[in-house]
């Protein structure tokens, strides 16, 4: 999903990767991953899609409204303003999405958690510029990181209140 952006935005992308790694390889790569890709959301839709028909479970429901909103979101952002949509909010519900997810209440611990680095990257990067690059990339990963860790966190909390 990282690089679903390839698909529709592939010049903003290849100046990505030369700003972060100061190579021109990836254009010659760029097509044959963009062929990757494509051919990914084709099995991924189709194994969500007949397993959601298959078992009727709540869950392929959520993972079909997840990637359908990644691509509509990769089509129309800058790949970079799409990696911190993705980062902040997708990977954190994909986290809570694995745990037994309460929407009112997960997605208020979400949001509380979210927000300050959100805000963050959106304040620093708005012009998208080189800079802005070698510190939104470690935000991201670290919150990454910490999305990982949310719902051992959560369950941590309600565990001591009771």
């Amino acid at each position: 999903m990282t690089f679903l952006p390839a698909l529709f935005h592939p010049s903003s992308v290849s100046e990505i990767f030369y700003l972060l790694t100061n190579s021109n390889a990836i254009p010659s790569s760029l097509s044959f991953l963009r062929y990757l890709i494509f051919l990914n959301l084709i099995f991924l839709s189709s194994h969500i899609l007949l397993s959601l028909i298959r078992t009727k479970d709540k869950i392929y429901f959520l993972l079909m409204g997840e990637l359908i909103i990644m691509i509509v979101l990769a089509y129309f952002l800058h790949p970079l303003i799409w990696f911190g949509f993705y980062f902040c909010l997708l990977h954190g519900i994909r986290a809570l999405i694995n745990q037994d997810f309460n929407f009112s209440s997960d997605m208020l611990w979400l949001l509380l958690f979210t927000a300050p680095i959100t805000l963050i990257i959106i304040y620093l990067n708005l012009d998208l510029s080189a800079e802005g690059f070698l510190i939104v990339f470690p935000i991201l990963a670290c919150l990454t990181i910490a999305h990982m860790l949310l719902p051992k966190i959560i369950s941590f909390t309600k565990t001591k209140i009771t």
